[in-house]
């Protein structure tokens, strides 16, 4: 996705891409993700930045074309690193990795890692806070879900029964909607039920929502979606 130059074709890009895709996404399929989507593309850097930055992570011949009056574009470039991603010695990159409901961490080294971009949400919940060691873990099933949200959660052995502990729901800009744990966790695994409705009991609509927990000067965020009917 591209902003286009000419200026009233980009009034109208804004209110289709912004207003009317999500509308027709939430009739026609995941109304959640589409609503996602414009917010998604937003931390991108301007085009010169974007074609710099790739220069700078090592590809070659990087190019930019406008597709469809400037509402798309196509950025292309060469690189002659394994699995076609370059790593440059003293640059920061995002490697995206899944932590399972058996507490197992699967990453992907290269299919999905990329240049850590000012304003990318994976950026900004990484420096939200300390990275947590391996035994202070939240985990989410099913996810997403239609009814309960089952969350598995640990708490650090040093930790556990000393700092309050507290998991709670909130809205996608942070705002809290419900808590479920408020108080001294024991050391170990443990287990709560979110059941998609916020503090007053009010049904969450279908969306995306983050689950905190935080212990001592340790964090963790995940998403957890409710999916439509």
């Amino acid at each position: 996705v591209a902003t286009p130059p000419n200026p009233i074709l980009r009034w109208g890009h804004n209110i289709y891409f912004g207003r009317v895709v999500p509308r027709i996404g939430a009739l026609l399929s995941d109304g959640a993700a589409y609503r996602y989507l414009p917010q998604s593309v937003a931390y991108l850097p301007a085009p010169a930045d974007m074609l710099e930055r790739l220069r700078a992570a090592g590809y070659q011949n990087t190019q930019r074309r406008l597709l469809s009056g400037g509402i798309t574009q196509l950025i292309t470039a060469n690189s002659s690193a394994s699995c076609g991603y370059y790593f440059v010695v003293g640059t920061r990159y995002l490697v995206y990795a899944n932590l399972g409901a058996d507490l197992v961490l699967r990453a992907s080294l290269c299919s999905r890692t990329h240049v850590a971009l000012p304003g990318d949400p994976d950026l900004v919940l990484l420096d939200a806070g300390p990275t947590p060691p391996p035994h202070f873990a939240l985990v989410m099933n099913p996810n997403p879900s239609r009814g309960d949200t089952r969350l598995t959660w640990t708490i650090p052995g040093q930790l556990g029964g000393q700092a309050r502990t507290h998991l709670d729901v909130l809205d996608f800009q942070g705002r809290r909607l419900a808590t479920l744990v408020d108080g001294p966790a024991a050391p170990g695994p443990h287990q709560s039920v979110w059941d998609g409705r916020d503090s007053r009991g009010r049904a969450m609509p279908a969306g995306v929502y983050w689950v905190r927990l935080a212990c001592s000067q340790m964090m963790s965020r995940r998403l957890v979606r409710i999916a439509g009917p």
